[in-house]
């Protein structure tokens, strides 16, 4: 689910052991997608691999590789991807830009699990911007918000986890079929 953790920036970027929290590119997937695609202008297919990977659970293997477990054959994940439409409107759907690659945690300490981050966990806004690059576009934009003068505090950042635009999708869908009082007619497992 998603979630936003402050994250203190009282350390120094460029020590990759001194971070209280640490990352991996993803770039496998979403390996389907082209850079700086609309959702609305997604192929049915594409939508439904989206939706389906709101579905995934992310680890991090022992060598710094990611392991993806698929949570979509689960009654309620198969009844959430069976109301994915094959043909819908425009403006039914979210018109955002889809990111075609992202970050994950790999790593965090005491002090940051205890705020809520997760390993796994696939960073997507930083502050109040949707954030979609790598590592070292990450580590740039932590160093620079580091940089800013604030009068004797800390400074820090937001970090929004895991609220892309197949989780908002998936809730949608599941927002719809909820709404619908025939839903278990039609959506047998």
């Amino acid at each position: 689910m998603p979630r936003a953790i402050n994250l203190p920036l009282n350390f120094d970027p460029s020590d990759d052991k001194e971070y209280p929290v640490t990352f991996i590119d993803d770039e496998t997937s979403l390996s389907f997608l082209q850079y700086n695609q609309s959702y609305t202008r997604l192929s049915y297919e594409d939508r439904y691999k989206l939706v389906k990977d709101a579905f995934r659970s992310v680890a991090i293997g022992p060598f710094g590789q990611i392991w993806k477990r698929d949570e979509s054959k689960s009654k309620g994940a198969r009844n959430i991807l069976s109301t994915v439409e094959p043909e819908v409107e425009d403006c039914q759907m979210p018109d955002e830009k889809v990111p075609w690659r992202r970050v994950v945690v790999s790593h965090v300490n005491r002090k940051m699990a205890r705020r809520g981050l997760r390993i796994g966990d696939v960073v997507t806004h930083l502050g109040n911007d949707p954030f979609d690059g790598n590592v070292t576009k990450l580590k740039f934009a932590l160093a620079e918000k580091q940089n800013e003068e604030i009068l004797g505090r800390t400074p820090s950042i937001q970090i929004v986890v895991n609220a892309d635009i197949a989780v908002a999708e998936a809730l949608r869908l599941r927002s719809l079929m909820a709404r619908n009082p025939y839903a278990e007619e039609y959506y047998k497992y």
